[in-house]
């Protein structure tokens, strides 16, 4: 889902979803720029990541020299510090090299690593805790 306030003064130019619900492209017009909203959830299995990837980049061609930003589910973490648990990213080389080529087709930049080049991920951490009771 994507959720846009209805206070800001847009015109949406195209719209693209994909059959499976897990891309959603806005093309969108705010003022005299364009804006290319792209909400993403990837799938889990790493064959079917690289496919993704490879299908978001062919999606993005025609917005290549917009600003684009992407944001969502990657399923995918680049960096062994931007991920908890016990398993390697090494293991979704394949996927991480995907995503760089697409990062690198599009100009884009990791704005959270950008900013915190050294943090660790800390997300749900403050998150309530709920029981099964």
């Amino acid at each position: 889902m994507t959720l846009i306030n209805p206070i800001l003064d847009f015109k949406v130019e195209k719209s693209i979803c994909d059959k499976n619900a897990r891309l959603l492209i806005l093309d969108l017009i705010p003022d005299d720029t364009h804006l290319v909203l792209v909400n993403i959830y990837a799938p889990n299995d790493a064959k079917q990541q690289i496919v993704f990837f490879k299908e978001l980049q062919n999606h993005l061609t025609e917005f290549a020299q917009e600003n684009i930003i992407i944001a969502g589910n990657f399923n995918c973490t680049l960096t062994d510090k931007d991920k908890k648990g016990r398993n390697s990213v090494s293991r979704k080389a394949l996927v991480i090299k995907e995503i760089a080529h697409l990062a690198s087709l599009y100009r884009l930049t990791d704005i959270w690593r950008d900013r915190n080049p050294m943090g660790k991920v800390s997300l749900g951490e403050n998150l309530p805790k709920f029981n099964a009771d």
